[in-house]
């Protein structure tokens, strides 16, 4: 929150901010490993188990095909302009969020 916060101000306030950008941190990682740096980062337990990809079609419908479908997107062009994330690694952001 605190990225994307500052992320904004900077769009607001800059001039080399120009076009579309992904505000996404710049060291992206499969929701399986996502999901476990946040269990890891709460102290929680969690049974991470595959769900077939006819189980979420069936349950969701059109909207399974979302899940499905993997999407790499890059902050390469936030940093081309000037911006730093102060969270780069999801394991930065969980412990921020559950140390403060």
């Amino acid at each position: 929150i605190e990225d994307i916060c500052r992320l904004y101000l900077k769009a607001i306030e800059s001039n080399s901010f120009n076009g579309s950008y992904n505000a996404v941190a710049p060291n992206p990682l499969p929701n399986k490993e996502f999901i476990r740096q946040v269990v890891k980062g709460k102290q929680a337990r969690a049974i991470l188990f595959p769900v077939p990809a006819f189980g979420l079609r069936l349950g969701l419908g059109a909207l399974a095909g979302a899940i499905l479908q993997s999407t790499r997107v890059a902050s390469s062009k936030l940093v081309d302009a000037g911006f730093r994330f102060r969270f780069e690694t999801v394991e930065d952001s969980v412990k921020h969020l559950y140390t403060a």
